[in-house]
């Protein structure tokens, strides 16, 4: 049975699985890559992923109720096609199992330091195991609820963080004689807005979706803008000296604050920690549920749910095949780099194969 969501679950869906452990270390490269001026990255990089999320439901509303699966055996022929959804499925496959390593090590760090990793990363993969089994609209809805949650956390403390910051630090906001720098640092953020590819394997309908491209556009944008304000609330609050010192920059400068008139909820750290967990949740379950949905297609004569548990197991040993935290981080920018294949040139050509196909037909 087709599963499709509504045009506010896409919007919520991309938002949960986008915004998740890339968020950490982001005030730390864009610090690097451009100093104050680092927000035009951001900038650029969000106006790329609107045209590319713009693409992704352009395919899947002109292919109604088909996913990735589908269409694109239809426009580049089977045994492309299987190619295709092979190269998806190891990028979710790779991205998930990756996610799950690097922030457990991250939570071991900054927050469960006694707690060994491969407890947390245990207690993941039973978490993905019942969300993958209950499939897409249950998942949709987790995001809306938990999506809306994480917005209200982190529009609040950065908030915070700006009223605690100099904005002094801030300045200068952008050299023009550093617009080269901050073109060539766009590759290198690219991770922090993977997600959009989710939409390939969601079926859209044409009728029912068609205000799909506005809201997903709309959350493109506020993500876009959430990660400058991130970026320039931690700029102000620490300086780009001192961001460049630290991976985990978000949890440093939000563990700066301390807000007496609040009482109770005087360490905001511990607002953002629970907000983030949601997220990376989220973002866990959606990469893992894309992998299981195409891996599903390909073997469809076995069940769902033993293609999911089998998806699990394979996914846990990946996740703690990196002997080291630094090694697990090397994955990480394996998949910044492998996933250009999946997010930037696949949708690319479809939408060309696309367009041409129907051209000729009139």
């Amino acid at each position: 049975m087709k599963e499709t969501l509504t045009n506010k679950q896409i919007a919520f869906v991309m938002f949960q699985i986008i915004v998740g452990y890339g968020i950490v270390g982001l005030p730390k490269k864009i610090a690097e890559l451009g100093g104050t001026g680092g927000w035009v990255i951001l900038l650029i990089s969000t106006l790329i992923f609107i045209i590319l999320t713009n693409m992704f439901l352009y395919l899947g509303v002109t292919h109604k109720n088909q996913t990735i699966y589908e269409y694109s055996e239809l426009l580049v022929g089977k045994y492309i096609s299987k190619v295709i959804i092979v190269i998806y499925i190891i990028y979710f496959t790779l991205f998930s199992s990756a996610l799950i390593r690097v922030s457990s090590e991250t939570l071991k760090i900054t927050v469960f330091e006694e707690t060994p990793a491969i407890v947390l990363i245990i207690n993941y993969f039973l978490i993905l195991y019942y969300a993958l089994i209950k499939r897409l609209r249950v998942f949709a809805r987790l995001s809306e609820i938990y999506g809306i949650i994480f917005i209200i956390a982190i529009l609040i403390i950065q908030f915070i963080m700006f009223t605690s910051g100099d904005y002094i630090n801030l300045k200068p906001f952008m050299l023009l004689e550093d617009i080269p720098a901050y073109v060539t640092g766009i590759p290198q953020v690219l991770f922090s807005f993977y997600g959009v590819e989710i939409i390939a394997i969601i079926p859209l309908c044409s009728k029912h979706n068609k205000n799909a491209f506005k809201y997903a556009s709309i959350m493109m944008a506020f993500i876009g803008f959430l990660y400058i304000i991130i970026v320039q609330s931690c700029i102000s609050l620490m300086g780009v000296d001192s961001i460049i010192c630290y991976k985990d920059a978000l949890f440093v400068a939000i563990r700066r604050l301390d807000i007496p008139y609040l009482e109770f909820l005087r360490r905001p750290d511990g607002i953002f920690i629970m907000a983030w967990l949601m997220s990376l949740i989220c973002t866990v379950i959606g990469t893992a549920y894309a992998a299981v949905v195409l891996l599903s297609k390909l073997f469809y004569k076995i069940s769902f749910e033993l293609v999911a548990a089998t998806y699990v197991i394979i996914s846990f040993f990946i996740s703690i095949a990196p002997r080291t935290f630094l090694q697990a981080e090397d994955l990480v920018t394996f998949i910044n780099n492998f996933g250009v294949i999946p997010v930037l040139l696949i949708p690319t050509v479809l939408v060309i194969v696309t367009k041409v196909k129907n051209r000729s037909k009139t």
